[in-house]
């Protein structure tokens, strides 16, 4: 599968959606946050759905910090961003649970979480946010996105 990314930012909801697809490595990850910080109607701050359920990410433990490194760039620590990573890999469910643990030990306020299924991220992340059919929605509608970030 080719390496895919795509986001929507949903301003009145402080909401952004990331849906990957393909290998992806550190690199990639990095390269997404810088494109996306370009759009002007990003919000570092907004909380965060990254769908993981179509790819494969290979990173090494040793590189979460530099992830974790670019992630403090502007960020204000007296503020907290709520992330949530959606997988069913094992693979990325433990890179996701080592990542939270990293950010723990760094200055970055984030509470971030782990589920592997959509009603589970509108339980624990986005209840009174946004509809499950909307975000099913939208991460199909991301899927076949044709501006590509990679």
């Amino acid at each position: 599968m080719d390496k895919f990314g795509a986001y929507k930012i949903i301003p009145h909801k402080e909401l952004i959606i990331e849906y990957y697809a393909g290998v992806i490595t550190v690199k990639d990850i990095i390269l997404f946050k810088k494109s996306i910080r370009q759009d002007p109607n990003y919000n570092l701050y907004w909380n965060t759905l990254l769908d993981l359920r179509d790819s494969k990410v290979s990173i090494k433990s040793s590189e979460i910090p530099q992830v974790i490194d670019f992630m403090k760039i502007g960020y204000n620590i007296a503020l907290t961003r709520n992330t949530m990573f959606l997988s069913s890999s094992p693979n990325e469910v433990a890179l996701a649970e080592l990542y939270s643990l990293l950010v723990k030990g760094s200055s970055l306020n984030f509470n971030i979480y782990t589920v592997s299924s959509i009603d589970a991220v509108i339980l624990n992340f986005c209840e009174n946010v946004i509809d499950k059919q909307e975000l099913v929605t939208i991460i199909n509608d991301l899927k076949t996105n044709t501006n590509n970030i990679y």
